[in-house]
């Protein structure tokens, strides 16, 4: 490199460093001396970037979960993406099963638009016949790489039965941290959460070498997320990405996630994204629009009752008008409360109403003996409106509706 060319490097370094780039690419017709907007300290340093996570797949797994991750990491764009394990089902010495479970993930995987780094958790290397297709396919089962000054190290927590860490993997990783001590940052990433488990004093080697450096610890295999804070560190075990969960909710630490980190010089910034959380641009529609609105319409339950014609009730019908000009079927479930004065015929569990047609439905009712009309109770249902088909299963509605027993004068008897 000439004189001229060092410089003009050196430079452009400083430009960078100084974040000045990112308001010599701003430009606008604002010439007043107040600005509309903050400040120009656009979050654009090069030296951050974005990585997300995905949990266990196997152990349970509910079908469709994971591919609905992988799907949802495109959208979102991080620059990689780590992994904490359990891809596969596992539990097999059948090479040939090996291999239908191997080519079924990897062709999920193979979707993503950026790297995806691989890490064995106890269903990908269950015993010696699948740690060797491990290596076939993925060479090695533990490993590090550095990105932008940031230390990744990938551990296989299956290594040893009775201390899950082999001395030759322990001395792998106190190797590459003496070799790496100027790093602004250290993960380390395992699925088993060995730190709670009794490892020999192995992992409390690892753990005494990284005591005077920044760094967090990331695991997977419990299907439950867990966070807590040891020797000034955080440690996580993840919970889900379509392995087997009760679902029951963020306070239980059960739910599907990706874990989306952002590395800043002041250190990573966390979040976990629901998958339900994270959706596509084309989330609602022009067509879209046009279904919800009728299912908005029906669910107001146009209706009206018809009773006897006596000053005392003894039998009516409600009667409930459903329009579906759209090119697919509506499903109507009512459920009907119990009436303590009334005997309700109540209809069927689902009723359809046809694409392109208008529905009426009537339901008889009556009592024992005559009744007072201010002294009936209100007639109560819970009901669902939604679409035919799976793929529509995002087009429902639910609620409650409430129907005053009176007697229908003769213009609302025409009204139907």
């Amino acid at each position: 490199m000439n004189f001229r060319n060092l410089l003009f490097a050196i430079f452009t370094s400083l430009l960078i460093v100084s974040g000045c780039t990112s308001k010599k690419d701003f430009k606008t017709d604002v010439d007043t001396k107040l600005k509309p907007w903050t400040n120009l300290e656009f979050y654009n340093d090069p030296s951050n970037f974005q990585f997300a996570i995905v949990s266990d797949r196997h152990g349970g797994m509910r079908r469709g979960i994971f591919e609905k991750g992988i799907e949802k990491i495109n959208l979102i764009m991080p620059e990689f993406v780590m992994c904490v394990g359990d891809l596969i089902s596992g539990y097999t010495t059948d090479t040939a099963e090996i291999a239908q479970q191997w080519d079924e993930v990897n062709q999920i995987i193979s979707d993503l638009k950026m790297p995806f780094f691989y890490l064995p958790g106890n269903h990908d290397i269950t015993n010696k016949v699948m740690q060797k297709e491990w290596e076939k396919r993925y060479g090695k089962r533990y490993y590090s790489f550095n990105y932008k000054n940031v230390l990744f190290l990938v551990l296989d927590s299956n290594d040893d039965e009775e201390f899950n860490l082999t001395r030759e993997q322990t001395d792998f990783v106190l190797k590459t941290l003496k070799e790496n001590e100027d790093v602004r940052w250290t993960y380390l990433f395992m699925h088993h959460p060995i730190w709670t488990y009794d490892t020999g004093g192995r992992f409390q080697e690892i753990q005494t070498a990284l005591q005077n450096r920044k760094h967090s610890v990331i695991a997977g295999h419990e299907h439950r997320y867990r966070h807590e804070e040891i020797n000034n560190a955080n440690y996580y075990v993840l919970a889900t990405t379509g392995a087997g969960s009760a679902l029951l909710g963020e306070a239980f630490g059960q739910f599907d996630h990706i874990s989306w980190i952002t590395m800043t010089n002041n250190g990573p910034v966390m979040a976990n994204l629901k998958l339900d959380g994270i959706l596509p641009h084309d989330v609602a529609t022009a067509k879209n629009r046009e279904m919800a609105e009728l299912l908005i319409a029906n669910s107001k339950m146009d209706h009206l009752i018809v009773c006897s014609s006596d000053k005392k009730f003894t039998n009516g019908k409600l009667a409930l008008r459903f329009k579906n000009p759209s090119e697919t079927d509506m499903i109507l479930n009512l459920n009907f409360y119990h009436h303590h004065q009334l005997q309700i015929e109540i209809p069927e569990n689902e009723i359809k109403i046809p694409a392109g047609s208008e529905k009426q439905i009537e339901i008889p009712f009556h009592s024992t003996k005559p009744l007072d009309y201010d002294k009936i109770d209100l007639i109560c249902t819970e009901w669902e409106i939604k679409y035919d088909g799976s793929e529509n299963q995002n087009f429902a509605l639910q609620g409650k509706s409430q129907f005053a027993v009176q007697p229908a004068s003769p213009l609302q008897s025409t009204q139907f």
